[in-house]
């Protein structure tokens, strides 16, 4: 699978799974619910933590790209299902203004994820091409990917670490 072909589609399943989330929160939408946020004392204990939550995320979407799309697409589908729930919940409650403060390191994050995700197919492509006794070729990556990868994770490690303490 080509870099644009894969970055398409994962572009594709990000945004139908975001809309999906914010569709289910306008559906399931309680005024009762509570929204949950993390309480960090220390700068370098919150940047800690999410930006080892955020690498976790990121390998297990590679990790997972060994059974051929399927549990990319689940685990995709599922995060982008949740922050959508998330986002559309927190509009309500707080407001546009405060929302995007508070989800502003996604400016960095949802990328990177993305970036993830292309990487994942095209390591699913190439599973199901030596399976299936297709050409072999070589996944199509550049070692650049990972090192913006890494950069957009840590700059939103540090968004998402300033707003929070």
């Amino acid at each position: 699978m080509r870099r644009k072909k894969s970055l398409t589609i994962a572009a594709t399943l990000s945004s139908v799974g975001f809309t999906v989330g914010i569709i289910l929160n306008l559906v399931l939408y309680s005024p009762s619910s509570s929204f949950v946020t993390a309480d960090y004392r220390r700068f370098s204990e919150a940047f800690g933590d999410i930006l080892l939550h955020n690498v976790i995320a990121v390998f297990l979407i590679l990790i997972l790209s060994v059974i051929p799309f399927v549990s990319t697409i689940v685990v995709v589908l599922a995060n982008f299902v949740t922050f959508g729930l998330s986002i559309s919940f927190s509009i309500e409650k707080f407001g546009f203004i405060e929302s995007f403060f508070r989800y502003s390191h996604g400016i960095f994050e949802i990328p990177a994820i993305v970036l993830t995700i292309s990487l994942s197919l095209r390591v699913s492509g190439f599973i199901v091409s030596k399976l299936t006794g297709g050409e072999s070729r070589k996944i199509d990556f550049e070692r650049s990917e990972f090192l913006v990868i890494a950069a957009l994770l840590s700059a939103g490690a540090l968004v998402e670490s300033i707003y929070l303490t």
